[in-house]
């Protein structure tokens, strides 16, 4: 290496660069094509610890996403757990029963409703982040390999849906519903806008899990999935059941709470 940058210094030729490299006339080709392998390694090396690279090769290299399962957390637990924490809290001042509560009343009255409105926040900013990065996942994975149009088209939708979740999330957890303000003036400004929330959210997340088991079904002949592809279905067939009970169960709320 003294040697190279003791030629370099004097500005001389590529051939003299090689000479004193130790590389031969004939091993140009050799010496080109190790530093264009080295090159690789280092641009393989850099997208891999940065998680996104764009090379300066003419041909992208594909995203690829390091210990990112970890966000799916930061969706389940927050939500999980403001829930519980809320119901039991609600439990405890009496406010509602403990079997077959309108869940919504757990988390509508405060000190229980900032924990059930931050829970529902943090939960649909870590599921907007694992949307996207499915969809610039599977947009990649369609233009490297020329995967048919539906796909893009299913991938769309299944963004699209995500996009409706994680609105719906939101609109819950800014308007909680609560006995506290059973008036007549809460109607309009909170539980109207509560219930269109709700509806956005059991829709769309009906809409994801189909988008994303018939996604999984599309890709299943590459990835050999198959298990998945089941465990998704199941899912969908159990978000189905749950949020036509829920539209049940709200229907005679609503008839109970009115009249």
């Amino acid at each position: 290496m003294d040697m190279v940058a003791g030629v370099r210094g004097r500005g001389t030729t590529q051939r003299e660069l090689l000479s004193a490299a130790g590389y031969g006339v004939g091993d140009h080709r050799s010496y080109t094509t190790s530093m264009s392998n080295c090159s690789c390694a280092l641009t393989t090396f850099k997208f891999h610890t940065c998680g996104y690279f764009q090379g300066s090769h003419s041909s992208r290299i594909s995203r690829k996403y390091v210990k990112v399962g970890v966000i799916v957390y930061f969706v389940i637990v927050p939500v999980v757990s403001s829930i519980a924490i809320s119901h039991l809290w609600a439990v405890g001042n009496a406010d509602v029963p403990f079997f077959l509560p309108y869940i919504s009343d757990s988390g509508g009255d405060p000190p229980q409703s900032a924990v059930f409105g931050l829970g529902l926040t943090t939960a649909a900013i870590a599921a907007i982040v694992t949307f996207s990065l499915r969809y610039v996942t599977v947009m990649d994975i369609s233009r490297a390999k020329n995967l048919p149009g539906y796909i893009l088209l299913l991938n769309y939708i299944n963004f699209l849906a995500g996009i409706g979740i994680f609105l719906g999330l939101i609109l819950v957890a800014m308007n909680p519903t609560g006995h506290l303000r059973r008036d007549g003036t809460w109607l309009s400004p909170i539980f109207v806008p509560h219930v269109i929330g709700a509806s956005v959210l059991f829709v769309s997340g009906l809409g994801y899990m189909l988008a994303n088991a018939l996604l999984t079904l599309c890709l299943v002949d590459q990835y050999r999935n198959y298990a998945m592809f089941k465990a998704r279905v199941v899912i969908f067939a159990f978000d189905l059941v749950a949020c036509a009970l829920s539209i049940l169960l709200t229907v005679l709320w609503c008839r109970v709470a009115f009249h």
